[in-house]
Order: structure tokens, then C-alpha cells, then sequence
């Protein structure tokens, strides 16, 4: 079984060709759990709609509104009671056989005494139905050290968690941003992460998007001048930050260090000091130190 989690806000627009892509998938067992952070639109009704259709689809009533959308994800999660869980955003359509290929991978890669996470590839699509680019994951890491200087985790969208991974989850209690950001830290602190070359949805980016509106230009180049004002995101190095103080007792010495040395890196005044940190740590950007070490002599450190 897997609970497919759905945080909504101001969704109408697109919502309904959402939970229509969910009833269309090959693969059956699942529940779409929804929670709505105080919507002032037909979102609601859309829902209602729905319930009435399948028994599958459940919308939580709690009285808990203005969350924002990493915050929502995350207590939306505290009800799931399954093995497995999806996370789905309010506006995009999944390929049907989505869940199908995801839990595939996670058949044989699940080891239930530590937290694993997949995820899948996808296309962007804009909203006006225009599909921009053949896929929205470009950088992959193979661990920690590859993984921690990215600013969020993978689209929480495409990735499906193990219930060790949900439990740890749930029992976070450190800052919050965005949930894929946590939810993909732990997997790389904690447990193994693998990747499904596969486009499954279509990723909608549009002005209203609750988590920004992303540009997958394919051009190296216009990625790179699109994207020369900082290396690093105060709201995802606090993120890290507050991670790291909760766990560093808890994950083993080479993962402590990768903190240590990301921390060190945020945290310097000096630019010859984070030029000596690349060099000399385990860091690189993606596997690549080359990649890293030409974000800090091009850009600035922090976003604000």
C-alpha cells in the first residue's frame, strides 16, 4: 500500500487534472490523504467532489491552516499509515504508470531496518500545457558529500520513501523549509538513495507555483547566467544547520565530517578558506569538485 500525501493551497486551476492522472494509474493500492493549508478558492469542492467518487481519497479536517507548503507536507505525513508514501504536489499530472515503475525499484531495493528513498525523473511542463524540456533532473549525487551543498532535495514530487524513512521523518523537530530537503537529508544521513531514469509526470511550473517557479532550461549556459547570484540558500543552509545539531550523534563519522565541512564552508568570512575547504574536504557538487570550486570563485556565498 501506498499513502499518496497531498498538501493544497489555492489549487483549483490545476487540481482536478491532478487527482484524475492519480486515478488513472496501473498501479491500484493506494490512499491519496489530502490536507488544505485555508484555501480561499474551489479547491475544496474539487476534493469533496472526489471523495464522493473514490473511497480512496480522504481529505484531513484539523483546523491547522497557514503551514506553507513544506510545513503542510510535513504534518499531512503525521497520518500516514502505510509502508510506503508518495509525495504529490496540487498541480502537476502523473504518467499512469508512475507508482508502478517507482515501487518497482523500491521492490528490490527496500531493506525495511534503514530509510530508503527513490525517485524518478519527470518533464517540465508550463501552464500552458507546453512541455519545455525532456527532463527536470539534471544533478544526482551518490552520497552525502555530493549531495549536501544542493539547495533542497530532489522534487518531493518524485520521490517514493520507505516507512523507516517515514518514521524518521515524523519525528523531526528541527527548522523547516521545504520537506523534500529533509526528507532527502535523511535518506543520504541515514539510509541508501536510488534513482529511476525515467520521466513519470509532467512537472508544472507556473507563476502561482507554492514552492517557486523553477527554470530547466537545458542550455549549460543560460544556467549558469540565470543562476550567478549565490552558491548557497540561507533557508536551506539553516535547514542543514539545525539537522546537523539534532543528529551529529547519531550518523557515523564520515557523514558528521561532511557536515562539519559544508558548516565550516556557510560559515567562513574568508574566501581563500572556502577555496581551501573544496580542496581539501569531501565536498564536490554532484560528484564534481570542479563544479564546486568554479561556484565559488563565480558566485556569492549566500542568497540574502
Amino acid at each position: 500500500m501506498i499513502d499518496i500525501v497531498m498538501a493544497t493551497y489555492n489549487g483549483s486551476k490545476f487540481l482536478e487534472n491532478q487527482i484524475l492522472s492519480l486515478l488513472q494509474q496501473t498501479y491500484k493500492d493506494w490512499k491519496l490523504i489530502i490536507h488544505d493549508d485555508g484555501s480561499v478558492d474551489s479547491t475544496i469542492e474539487i476534493v469533496d467532489k472526489y471523495i464522493k467518487q473514490d473511497k480512496r481519497i480522504s481529505l484531513i479536517q484539523d483546523n491547522k491552516k497557514g503551514l506553507k507548503s513544506g510545513k503542510n507536507f510535513l504534518h499531512t505525513l503525521q497520518y500516514s499509515t502505510s509502508e510506503y508514501v508518495i509525495f504529490c504536489d496540487q498541480d502537476d499530472i502523473w504518467l499512469e504508470n508512475k507508482l508502478k515503475e517507482l515501487m518497482g525499484l523500491m521492490s528490490v531495493s527496500d531493506k525495511s531496518d534503514i530509510p530508503i528513498l527513490v525517485y524518478c525523473d519527470g518533464y517540465a511542463l508550463d501552464e500552458f500545457g507546453v512541455i519545455h524540456q525532456e527532463s527536470i533532473s539534471n544533478t544526482h549525487a551518490n552520497s552525502i558529500q555530493d549531495f549536501i551543498i544542493y539547495n533542497s532535495g530532489y522534487q518531493g514530487c518524485s520521490m517514493l520513501i520507505n516507512r523507516k524513512l517515514i518514521d524518521m521523518v515524523n519525528n523531526y523537530k528541527g527548522y523547516i523549509y521545504h520537506h523534500d530537503d529533509i526528507v532527502t537529508l535523511f535518506a543520504y544521513s541515514f539510509g541508501d538513495v536510488y534513482f529511476l531514469p525515467k520521466q513519470l509526470m509532467l512537472y508544472r511550473q507556473h507563476e502561482n507555483a507554492v514552492t517557486g517557479n523553477k527554470d530547466f532550461t537545458r542550455s549549460k549556459y543560460k544556467r549558469i547566467f540565470k543562476n550567478v547570484g549565490f552558491v548557497v540558500s540561507k533557508e536551506h543552509y539553516l535547514v542543514k544547520k539545525s539537522f546537523h545539531e539534532l543528529y551529529k550523534y547519531d550518523v557515523d563519522s564520515n557523514v558528521d565530517n561532511v557536515f562539519k565541512a559544508y558548516l565550516n564552508y556557510c560559515d567562513s568570512s574568508s574566501f581563500l578558506s572556502r577555496l581551501l575547504i573544496v580542496l581539501f574536504t569531501p565536498l564536490t557538487y554532484g560528484g564534481s569538485k570542479l563544479k564546486l570550486l568554479a561556484k565559488t570563485l563565480l558566485q556569492r556565498l549566500f542568497d540574502k
